[in-house]
């Protein structure tokens, strides 16, 4: 006769239900601390460490980890980011100019958490209006005007006046910086452009002059015009070795080119003589450090570069850099 099987009743860690197990795998449960359970579902929904809830929007069931909600303020939670958008947006502003053009004249009345309709009173006139941002302080254009420049705004004729005027006083085209930043945003919000603006005075518009653009070199430098691009090409070509923006000892100053094997240092001065006083004060500070440092200094102006006697950019540098070739 076989041995008689001794059970022991156990209960399942999951359904709390009881059920026999056999005395050594009751004994080998025990050792390495195991849990008992009744089957292999109770097991899966015991490891299962998420919690089952409705989307808060469509109701729709989801799994959320426990920690997640435990850590949630809202208990808010959604199936997908469409369900989030449409809740968020609900508490949302008007977002187009028809929705806050209605809300103003009063057609709609659309209060919300982040942009709710307020009366304030003008800081200029003392009007009362609605505003749904706390840093308005001015019921209208004419207002805010008088309150940031202590005058009304200007017109089509008065903007066109005073540039006409400033253009007669410096006897050339008028730059941004000649004018003051309230004639400067009236020529845009009323021409468009600051060129557009000079084509209705009459005056030849400035096409960029001072503007940087980056091009890049045939050996991979980056140069800010065109015409330095020239020069770094032409360097390149006959393996003339040098350095791109290399610093002047003893300041923070660039040059445009540092010839290595000759220990020579090249300045590009596009804009002389461009009525610009910042470039020519620096054109004085980087001839002051070549004084003070005895370095080999050559200069190269866009008379040089675009002289109309020669007709090859190659050969107008080879005429310039003539005594570096011969040495």
């Amino acid at each position: 006769m076989s041995d008689k099987i001794e059970l022991v009743e156990v209960e399942c860690c999951n359904c709390k239900n009881k059920f026999h197990k056999t005395v050594h795998r009751y004994r080998q449960y025990i050792k390495c601390d195991w849990n008992f359970f009744c089957s292999k579902e109770c097991q899966g929904q015991f490891k299962n460490n998420s919690k089952k809830l409705k989307c808060f929007k469509c109701e729709k069931d989801i799994f959320v980890l426990r920690n997640v909600y435990d850590n949630s303020v809202s208990k808010r939670f959604f199936c997908s980011h469409s369900c989030s958008a449409k809740v968020s947006n609900r508490d949302r502003g008007p977002k187009t100019p028809i929705e806050r053009n209605n809300i103003k004249r009063g057609l709609v009345r659309h209060y919300t958490k982040l942009g709710r309709l307020r009366d304030k009173l003008c800081a200029v006139c003392g009007k009362t209006f609605k505003s749904t941002s706390p840093s308005h302080l001015c019921c209208s254009r004419n207002c805010h005007s008088i309150y940031k420049f202590g005058s009304l705004p200007y017109t089509k004729d008065d903007v066109v006046n005073i540039i006409t005027n400033i253009g007669i006083t410096t006897k050339r085209t008028p730059q941004k910086r000649d004018c003051e930043t309230k004639l400067y945003h009236a020529a845009v919000r009323l021409f468009g452009t600051w060129n557009k603006t000079m084509g209705a005075c009459n005056l030849k518009p400035n096409h960029s002059k001072f503007s940087k653009i980056r091009l890049k070199c045939l050996d991979g430098h980056i140069s800010d015009s065109i015409s330095e691009k020239i020069i770094d090409d032409w360097l390149c070509s006959n393996n003339i070795k040098h350095e791109k923006n290399k610093k002047y000892p003893k300041s923070n100053m660039n040059c445009d080119f540092y010839l290595v094997d000759h220990d020579i240092w090249v300045e590009y001065y596009g804009l002389i003589g461009s009525s610009c006083p910042d470039y020519d004060n620096t054109i004085k500070l980087k001839e002051a450090l070549v004084k003070e440092n005895n370095l080999n200094f050559m200069s190269i102006k866009p008379n040089d570069l675009y002289d109309d006697k020669i007709t090859s950019y190659d050969d107008k540098l080879k005429k310039m850099f003539c005594k570096i070739l011969t040495t």
